[in-house]
């Protein structure tokens, strides 16, 4: 889940000596989730301390412009330091980096620190940053996991570590997959046989059925097959096997259509239907938090409708129609690109569901895709752009060359959206709002929408 992107960077393992133990003041919060003080004016990062605390440390050496701090000793807490982590694992986990924070506490201080960054990196007004969406559920939220596999047993890598910490509940995960991850505690045996290397459980909180990928390494022994399918056929709540060796392979169900889990489209913004529900088969991109993932689509719809109606919309990394679909049921146009096969084929499948004729999928790039809009000299009234973690370090500038008058951007890695700002502000865009929401609690990731206009004095 960490980016190779985030900073500060990863803390050292280890130090060749013990320095003298030193009194901190955590006065901040740092992307990444370590807390931020100060000894003799140099900044250092203290992993699981909170803004409020004072603490004993071990400075460990780091850069020039930081070090590392290994707790020691909280002498005084913060008040918002939460007194007992839920999770008994928490601090060996990976998988949570913010659990020993109030849930209360968690978005404000996300918030603040996304503040902070657009307005350090970017040079963005600290206003136009909106209040942030808190998620309504701090647990139980996660509508899918990764889970690495070694030696048949699942579970996450320690932090900084490729230490497997076993898992057989998360208490991010929504019931149905630890329904199954509690099955598979006894099935050590089968997933080793099967020379399991990764597995990924997906559900809906509105479908408490769960669909299995796991990916293995190099093709399966047909006994060891039999065995892993019955090992997933025995779990009532399992729809469908998917195993990825030398090629990927739906084992069961023989009816993909069966293998469909379905998700509720926003309760406002566009019209009800008899079916409100959206269906996403296995190895589609889900949002990890559905009830912030609708309030999200919410906010875009609403600033779409101030915009006007029919709108002309293109949207890059489409993924399964997340949006696509909404915006298409408000009524809007919408041209969309997406690179992922099977995506595709998953938003087709809905949009003609729906009977949207007025909204397309292609399966290209978004690199490709924007160069052939240029080259056609498209005029559209939105560009709409959900990228990876990784942000759009080409596709920026090709935005900016369109000359779109609105682009929104969702971004869940504010460092590379603050990059892919400033692409942006240059060529003449400006910031008419974002919103942040934690559609992540216990960690230390924040998604948030930004809507960017572009200057009447930059306009076509």
């Amino acid at each position: 889940m960490r980016s190779k992107n985030s900073d500060p960077p990863e803390s050292p393992e280890t130090s060749e000596t013990s320095p003298p133990l030193e009194r901190v003041e955590i006065t901040g919060l740092a992307h990444g989730g370590s807390g931020l003080g100060r000894i003799q004016g140099k900044v250092i990062f203290v992993p699981l301390s909170v803004p409020g605390d004072v603490v004993l440390v071990e400075r460990v050496p780091g850069k020039k412009a930081y070090d590392w701090g290994r707790l020691h000793r909280i002498l005084e807490d913060s008040p918002d330091r939460r007194s007992t982590p839920p999770c008994p694992l928490f601090g060996d986990c990976g998988g949570c980096s913010s659990q020993h924070i109030r849930d209360e506490a968690q978005p404000r201080l996300k918030e603040a620190l996304f503040r902070n960054m657009l307005e350090h990196r970017c040079g963005t007004d600290p206003a136009r940053v909106r209040p942030v969406v808190p998620s309504p559920l701090p647990f139980e939220y996660r509508t899918n996991l990764t889970l690495k596999v070694k030696g048949g047993r699942a579970g996450f890598f320690a932090l900084r570590s490729h230490h497997l910490v076993p898992v057989n509940r998360c208490m991010l995960a929504l019931p149905p997959i630890n329904w199954v991850l509690e099955h598979l505690d006894g099935e050590v045996a089968t997933l080793k046989a099967a020379r399991v290397s990764e597995m990924r459980l997906a559900t809906s909180p509105s479908d408490p059925r769960v669909q299995v990928s796991v990916k293995t390494e190099g093709t399966v022994e047909k006994g060891a097959l039999r065995r892993l399918t019955s090992c997933f056929q025995s779990v009532p709540e399992v729809i469908s096997l998917t195993v990825e060796g030398t090629r990927r392979r739906l084992v069961f169900p023989e009816d993909p259509s069966q293998a469909l889990l379905s998700f509720p489209l926003p309760s406002s913004g566009i019209p009800r239907r008899e079916n409100h529900t959206t269906a996403l088969g296995p190895d589609v991109f889900l949002q990890a938090n559905h009830q912030v993932n609708l309030l999200m689509i919410q906010e875009l719809l609403a600033f779409l409708a101030g915009l006007g109606s029919g709108l002309d919309i293109l949207e890059l990394y489409a993924g399964a129609g997340n949006f696509t679909i909404p915006m298409g049921l408000a009524g809007h146009r919408v041209t969309a690109c997406e690179l992922h096969r099977l995506a595709v084929e998953n938003a087709a499948r809905n949009l003609a569901e729906f009977g949207l004729d007025s909204c397309s999928v292609h399966p290209v790039g978004a690199a490709r895709f924007l160069e052939r809009e240029l080259a056609e000299s498209k005029v559209r009234d939105v560009l709409l752009a959900d990228p990876p973690r990784s942000g759009m370090k080409k596709e920026a500038a090709l935005i900016a060359a369109l000359r779109t008058p609105y682009v929104l951007l969702v971004s869940c890695e504010p460092a590379m959206l603050c990059r892919d700002l400033g692409v942006l502000f240059e060529a003449g865009y400006v910031l008419e709002w974002s919103l942040p929401l934690d559609q992540f609690p216990q960690t230390y990731h924040l998604e948030s929408l930004n809507v960017l206009r572009l200057s009447k004095t930059h306009g076509r």
